[in-house]
């Protein structure tokens, strides 16, 4: 049971890890297109630099699933260390 615990716990941080990367590599590329005087085309997620593109409000499912998916299995990892 300890052994699942941690193997489980384990999978969940390293599938909400790689979930939050993708949205903090998200939000720092629009970051720095605006930086340099740009207009971000999310449609084609890619910086412009001649025309202005509108926003577009992105789905930030991946942000709560990440977070929580970190929580479970973080409590994971510690209830099978504890054990």
């Amino acid at each position: 049971m300890r052994a699942r615990r941690l193997a489980a716990g384990t999978a969940a941080v390293l599938v909400s890890s790689q979930l939050l990367w993708t949205a903090a590599s998200t939000w720092w590329r629009v970051d720095a297109c605006l930086d340099a005087s740009g207009s971000y085309d999310y449609a084609e997620d890619r910086c412009g630099m001649l025309e202005s593109h509108p926003y577009a409000t992105a789905s930030s499912w991946w942000i709560v699933a990440g977070l929580v998916g970190g929580i479970a299995g973080t409590g994971l990892v510690i209830s099978g260390l504890r054990r």
